[in-house]
């Protein structure tokens, strides 16, 4: 019995999960939905170690380190280049 309740939590959440994730992917940009998986297992070890006490290694601490910098560096605004010259057909039509 308990093997079988541990099964139908585990089927349940990720079916759930995943169906919800799918279904929020008709009204959330696709790299935003990306980007915020990406965040799960980050999230997951910080409150292993914030609300559980669990101890964390050097390896773990780059992982949690190397994803937020990934983060990071997608939500920094992009450099916004001017090019050097017109286009010619823009030149010609005036």
């Amino acid at each position: 019995m308990g093997l079988q309740v541990i099964a139908l939590l585990a089927l349940i959440s990720q079916l759930l999960g995943h169906g919800l994730m799918a279904l929020a992917l008709k009204h959330v940009d696709m790299v935003l939905a990306s980007v915020s998986t990406l965040a799960r297992p980050v999230v997951s070890i910080l409150f292993g170690f914030l609300l559980f006490g669990e101890r964390l290694v050097l390896l773990q601490w780059l992982g949690v380190a190397a994803v937020l910098i990934g983060i990071g560096g997608y939500k920094r605004p992009a450099h916004i280049v001017k090019p050097l010259a017109e286009p010619e057909s823009l030149s010609k039509e005036s």
